[in-house]
């Protein structure tokens, strides 16, 4: 009975540890962003938070010759660093 109640218990054990291991891969299928002007003060950036996606917010405003005062931001989330550099 003691080693049937153990087989049972790896039964149930091994498919949840599996899926909390399916749920932690990290994937790097970001997408770019689609960063728009409007007006010659805003930006709007549409589109996940990633690393990349911060990189290519920060190349645009650099390369901008006027300053950036508001941006709009529609995201449904993304990589954490990426969005405090998107914010930063």
């Amino acid at each position: 009975m003691i080693e049937k109640g153990i087989k049972l218990r790896y039964l149930l054990y091994v498919p949840i540890l599996l899926l909390c291991g399916c749920a932690s891969v990290v994937s790097d299928n970001s997408e770019k962003s689609k960063i728009n002007l409007l007006g010659s003060h805003t930006i709007k950036f549409v589109g996940e938070t990633s690393i990349q996606n911060a990189n290519l917010l920060e190349k645009i405003l650099s390369n901008h010759p006027e300053a950036i005062d508001t941006l709009i931001i529609d995201s449904q989330g993304g990589d954490i660093v990426g969005g405090m550099n998107i914010g930063h």
